[in-house]
């Protein structure tokens, strides 16, 4: 083996090393900066839950690839119907690409009346559901409805274009679902922090 292609094979190891070691830091930080944004401003009580003119639920499909309905989005479903008989918004905002018709139905026969519901289909991934809350239907505060762990990351979206968002928790999933979602989740923070400070800042 040549000096060179020696060398070259060196550089590769230490490089590849030091990003193995890195990676479980950046994603550790990333997910302790998302976590704070939400911290005081994401509620299980409703109530505790300040009222907000609208509720925004964020979608995710109504079935799981094995045919099984899906807990996590009846269970948005359900909590975006108990803000509304609450009290605790005027107007429900369901924002998903291809779920959104079929949650606005759902959320429409919990005894929301259509008349206060809106859909947006643009959502196509939460940073898009909270951006265009804002730009699209005028929204600066509000309560968004998801999972724990997902309404911080929309929050801390949400802070980058100055909206004020606390969060209605859903139940969350058990065992092995509840620890699949978390793992997308470690990778979906990373992307949020990557997209408010590099790839595409908004203030």
């Amino acid at each position: 083996m040549s000096p060179r292609l020696r060398q070259i094979r060196k550089f590769l190891f230490r490089a590849t090393l030091v990003g193995a070691l890195a990676l479980p830091l950046v994603c550790g930080l990333c997910w302790r900066t998302v976590s704070a944004s939400g911290e005081g401003r994401c509620f299980d009580d409703l109530a505790q839950v300040p009222a907000r003119p609208v509720a925004m639920v964020l979608g995710c499909p109504k079935f799981l690839t094995n045919g099984n309905p899906s807990l996590d989005y009846s269970r948005r479903v359900t909590a975006a119907a108990e803000l509304f008989k609450a009290g605790k918004c005027e107007r429900i905002l369901v924002s998903s690409d291809v779920d959104a018709p079929a949650m606005l139905e759902d959320v429409r026969a919990e005894g929301v009346p259509a008349e206060r519901l809106m859909a947006d289909s643009g959502g196509v991934r939460t940073r898009e559901s909270v951006l265009r809350a804002k730009s699209v239907y005028g929204v600066t505060t509000g309560i968004v409805v998801s999972q724990e762990y997902h309404n911080e990351r929309s929050i801390y979206i949400a802070e980058e274009i100055g909206a004020d968002w606390v969060g209605y928790n859903a139940q969350s999933a058990v065992g092995l679902p509840k620890w699949r979602a978390r793992s997308r989740e470690v990778l979906a923070r990373v992307k949020a922090w990557l997209d408010r400070h590099m790839l595409d800042p908004q203030g």
